[in-house]
């Protein structure tokens, strides 16, 4: 078995994702509309030890940016789903 990412080794605390998503977003503005477009269910990631993952796609209208992919990806560990990525497109 591969390594897993050091995200998924430690995944993002509350304060991290916060500094995360207001760095990704900083020249966005605000949001003014979000939709789920989709949700994946997987059992591995390249890299990643076997678990429950899933993928959070949602398209996004911000105030300076009106057709953005956000990406949220949490996997499920010791009873609980944690964050480990936040991407946006």
């Amino acid at each position: 078995m591969g390594e897993s990412s050091p995200l998924l080794k430690s995944p993002l605390s509350p304060s991290m994702l916060e500094r995360i998503i207001s760095a990704a977003r900083r020249d966005f503005g605000s949001v003014e509309a979000r939709r789920r477009t989709r949700v994946i269910t997987q059992t591995s990631m390249p890299g990643a030890p076997k678990n429950d993952y899933k993928k959070f796609i949602y398209q996004t209208r911000f105030a300076n940016k009106s057709d953005i992919t956000e990406t949220i990806t949490p996997h499920f560990e010791d009873g609980v789903w944690k964050v480990s990525g936040y991407y946006v497109n």
